[in-house]
């Protein structure tokens, strides 16, 4: 029954092997495994030609056993702990079996059945648990996928958000920009209007100074005339004329000075 132990270590050390999912540990241990499943098969055929059924099994649970607990130490193999931890009852009933052999050959022979029974009772365990491992291994599979696929959505969703928040951005921009210029040409629009104002409040006294001014032109001349007369009298009644005149000048001048004030507040 030595046979089992060395097809127990080959398919621990080839499904270690293919259960590497990880690119970079695949990498480290790849080249590693199939040396070590090789060694396997070297190993047992040697022990095989060379060495009696007792020694072939002592050899063979021997070697699943540093198998064991070289890949219970190390790091990269704790997710395979549960499928690691299941050929124990094979190495353990294959001790029991060796040393029972070794010690009382007659008590082994008389329960040769049951350890026959017991060493394929163990290697089945081992193979409903690698079973086991690897529905829930598809069934992981399927999880990742699935969160793969819900990454990608989000993702996309998340693209779609971004790029609606950057058009409302740069919307919000531009009405901004545009709300700037209306303001400004308001403004703009007021000064037009304000600066009309206050050229039509102007223009008004400026056509009252004006008028007098030239009135006051011509009576200048008519008192210059009533001077060359000799007609004092009139000459003064015209020189009155030209100081009302004169006032009503000051006045509209004035009035020009303060109409833009008015107009402005």
């Amino acid at each position: 029954m030595y046979v089992f132990y060395f097809i127990a270590a080959y398919l621990l050390i080839v499904r270690l092997n293919k259960s590497l999912v990880n690119f970079d540990i695949k990498i480290k241990w790849s080249r590693k495994l199939s040396l070590a499943g090789a060694g396997v098969i070297i190993l047992f055929i040697l022990v095989q030609v060379t060495l009696n059924d007792l020694v072939d099994s002592f050899i063979g649970c021997t070697l699943l056993l540093a198998l064991l607990i070289y890949a219970t130490r190390e790091p990269d193999f704790s997710d395979f702990k549960f499928y690691v931890w299941a050929h124990y009852p094979l190495v353990v009933v294959g001790f029991i079996s060796c040393f029972a052999e070794l010690i009382d050959p007659v008590f082994y022979d008389t329960w040769d059945t049951y350890f026959v029974f017991a060493i394929l009772g163990a290697f089945a365990w081992i193979f409903a648990r690698w079973v086991s491992s690897k529905k829930q291994r598809e069934e992981v599979k399927i999880i990742s996928a699935r969160n793969q696929q819900l990454d990608t959505l989000v993702a996309q969703r998340t693209a779609e958000l971004t790029a609606q928040k950057n058009e409302l951005q740069n919307t919000v921009e531009l009405l901004k920009a545009t709300q700037d210029q209306l303001i400004q040409q308001e403004k703009l629009a007021s000064l037009g209007e304000l600066t009309a104002g206050i050229a039509h409040e102007i223009q008004n006294p400026l056509n009252f100074v004006n008028n007098f001014s030239e009135v006051s032109m011509e009576l200048v001349d008519e008192m210059e005339e009533e001077f060359v007369k000799g007609d004092i009298e009139e000459a003064k009644a015209i020189a009155n004329d030209i100081k009302q005149n004169l006032e009503k000048i000051i006045h509209h001048g004035k009035r020009a000075v303060a109409e833009p004030h008015k107009t402005h507040y």
